[in-house]
Formats: structure tokens, sequence, C-alpha cells
């Protein structure tokens, strides 16, 4: 299934969750949790163009935490979605059998550091093999003090199945996959996909809650016209907390399904304009992730309009930059990862057990190449650290540094004169979106 990450993604599927708040700080210091003050003022200084790339490195590696563990369960589903990045032209291994996911997520949760453990795949719950993973889980956090949180992603067609275990398990939020109203989202899914999946909705908001479901959509050129329509809908149902996430292309999935340019101006500046405009509940609340390693374009493009600023970031308890937002009488919070998150502070294993960064869990014509280790003939905690020393973090830091961050420094800068030139002060409502302000 294709995400976001929350982590995810950022990049990578289920990374949800929303935003785990801790107390403010000062506006002078980013604001956010303290145990991440750090990570607001090294973004200001990165954008501005004061720190170097061995500089960037060595922060990330002296404040490293495997925050977010994404598990990808199994490689079988019901759908076959167009946008799936999960196609692996041929098996690198044998999948891990129940009996050994137990141990390595009694070998995960025992690490300092992990926040969130999510389950992903094609789907989850494609069998029963599912629900006894997610209790497996569970009963391995349990045996912690203080244990993650743990969640899953599911293309909802199941939900009818799970959803009592779910109730039992008590899993701390649920991600289900939906790419627009009826003809959009079986356009993209399949015939009758959508049917199967809000049927079971109502029930999922009852026994979940709203603030633990999650309706995901990922943002392509067949539905992103129709994401107001789909919120609403969906909102009728019960459902409050929404992620937006853009579709990335890989070499195993179609290039015509991304954005062009002016596509995703029109997103922004008209689809976005009338999501602020619907007549919507309370309490309904946007989550739209971005990462600078696949989409510093946008990024910087959302720092130009006027309602983006790099330089004043907050970050919440698990690390999530983030700025929030008023869509008229929606609440969205842009999600913006403007470094990369892979192997310091996110990770994914595969199916077959191998330890990727965040980044690389989307191509997966290159998983054996870029993946620092099997989970079957390694402990998590030797992977992590292999992971910082590893020579793919180096590169995947120094791609970054020379072809990503250069965008983001170049708007930040040239909105920095415009301040100084014409306006005088930050901006604080967007010249494109007339409802939205900060």
């Amino acid at each position: 299934m294709m995400e976001v990450s929350r982590t995810m993604g950022y990049v990578i599927a289920g990374t949800r969750g929303g935003l785990q708040v801790g107390s403010r700080l000062s506006p002078t210091n980013g604001g956010g949790s303290p145990g991440w003050a750090w990570l607001p003022v090294l973004i200001r200084r990165l954008v501005d163009g004061h720190v170097r790339l061995r500089r960037l490195a060595r922060t990330l590696v002296r404040h490293a935490m495997p925050c977010h563990v994404g598990i990808v369960v199994n490689m079988r589903c019901n759908l076959a979605c167009r946008h799936c990045y999960l196609r692996v032209p041929r098996p690198h291994g044998e999948a891990l059998r129940p009996d050994e996911w137990r141990q390595v997520f009694r070998d995960v949760v025992a690490v300092p550091g992990v926040r969130l453990v999510s389950l992903v795949g094609k789907e989850v719950f494609v069998d029963d093999t599912g629900i006894e993973l997610v209790r497996s889980l569970v009963e391995a956090g349990r045996l912690r003090a203080r244990p993650p949180r743990f969640g899953a992603v599911t293309n909802g067609t199941r939900l009818g199945s799970v959803l009592p275990h779910l109730k039992e398990l008590g899993l701390d939020y649920l991600d289900v996959s939906v790419d627009g109203i009826r003809p959009v989202h079986d356009a993209i899914r399949g015939r009758g996909a959508f049917d199967q999946v809000v049927r079971w909705l109502p029930e999922a908001v009852e026994i979940l809650g709203a603030d633990r479901l999650y309706a995901v959509t990922t943002i392509q050129r067949l539905n992103f016209r129709w994401v107001p329509e789909t919120i609403a809908e969906l909102a009728r149902l019960g459902l409050r907390r929404f992620g937006l996430q853009f579709y990335v292309p890989t070499p195993v999935t179609p290039q015509e399904l991304v954005l062009r340019p002016q596509e995703v101006t029109e997103f922004f500046t008209d689809v976005m304009t009338r999501l602020g405009d619907s007549t919507l509940p309370d309490g309904v609340r946007v989550y739209l992730n971005l990462d600078a390693v696949f989409h510093a374009e946008t990024i910087a493009w959302l720092q130009r309009s006027g309602f983006l600023d790099l330089r004043r970031l907050r970050v919440d308890a698990e690390g999530h930059l983030y700025q929030r937002l008023r869509l008229g009488a929606v609440e969205c919070i842009l999600e913006v990862a403007p470094i990369p998150i892979g192997f310091w502070r996110t990770v994914r294993l595969t199916a077959e057990g191998l330890y990727l960064g965040a980044e690389d869990s989307v191509d997966t014509t290159r998983y054996a190449e870029r993946a620092v280790g099997d989970v079957r003939g390694t402990p998590f905690r030797e992977l992590f650290r292999r992971g910082l020393k590893s020579g793919r973090f180096r590169q995947l830091l120094r791609e970054y540094y020379e072809n990503r961050l250069p965008i983001l420094i170049e708007a930040v800068s040239e909105v920095s004169r415009e301040t100084v030139e014409v306006v005088g002060r930050t901006r604080t409502f967007s010249p494109f979106l007339p409802c939205l302000s900060a």
C-alpha cells in the first residue's frame, strides 16, 4: 500500500498516528518538545546555509534514536492499486514466519528510543496471520514498563473480520487507505473496493475512536481534485482525522500519476481552498506530509507562497516537524521533513527481514542493494548502530545536501529578501489561499 509515513511519513507507510505534541517552548527557539528543541534550530541554520555536510551528519548521529520502526509483514494483497510501490520483481529471500516476527517484535520494543512501531504490508489483514502478528506485537509491548505506540495500515476491505480483535488489542491508531469518492477510489483500487471499506467505517470509529482512526489518501493525478469531496463524505461517517501524501513514482509504478507542477499549484490554490470552504463537522484535522528527499520542489513552493516558514517550524514529542494552520473551519497541519529521516530516526524492516533507512523503502528493486543487514542474523540494536555507520547513510545525506537542500535554501533566501525589501515582516497570511492563516 502506498502511504506516510507519518510517519512516510513521512516517506513510509504507517507513520500516521498523529502528532504527539509536547509542552511548548517559546516561539524564539522554535517551539515544541524540549527533547527535540535542537532540531528546529538545526533546520533554521541549515536552510540559512550555515551547516556543512560533516556537521549535519555528526549532529544527526549524536541525537539518533530509532523513534519509528515500520515493519512490512507480508507482500500479499487482495487489491491491485496502480500506485502501490510494494511490487517486488523477485523475492529477496524467504519471508519471516510468525514465530520469527514474535522474536523480532520483542527485540525491537526493547531498544531505547523506539516510540512507534507500525505494521504495514501490501495488506496486513489479507489473512488471519495479520491479527496474530498485531497480537504478538502488543504482547511484546506489554513486557515493557514504557511500551511504544502501535499502529497498522490497511486497505480496509477486511475490517469487518478484524475490528472485534482490534477493540480487544487496543491499537493506538489505524490507517485506512481511501483514495477518493466511490468512482475515483474504485478507478484506483478496483471495482467495489470503496463499498467494501466504507461499510465498516462507522463501526471502526465507534470501536477505535475518532482520534485513532485515520483515512489516508495518496495524492495523484487521478484523485487530487476530489480531496474536499472525499473528506466531506468520510466526515459524514464519523471520521475526523485525515492524512494526505503525494504519490512518489518508482521503477515499478506509473510516472504519469505524478502531479505536474501546474497541478501542484492547482491543488494548493484551488483544491485546498475548496476544502476550507466546505461545510464540515467540528474537529476535522488534516495532516499533509511532505519530505525534502522526494518533494523538495513542493516544499520550496510552499515556502515562497508564504504559508510555510522553514525557519519557524515546531517539533512534537517524537521529533516530527510541523506548522499548524487554519483552513477555514479545518485544522491543517503541515508535517515537513526538511532533512532525510532514514537510519537516524526512522527505519524499515521488509518481509524478508532486511533493514533499510526510511527513504530506501520506496524502491523495492534496490532493497537487497541498500539493506545494511538482516534481522534474522543480527539484533535490531546492532542493525541500528550499523546503519548509522553505513556508507548508504552517508550517501543519502550527501545526495540530499548536494541536490535537495539547495532548492530549500534558494526558496528561503528569496522569501527573506522579499520580507526585508517589501513586506518588512514575516507574512502570516498566504497570498494564494485567502482562507488559510497561520
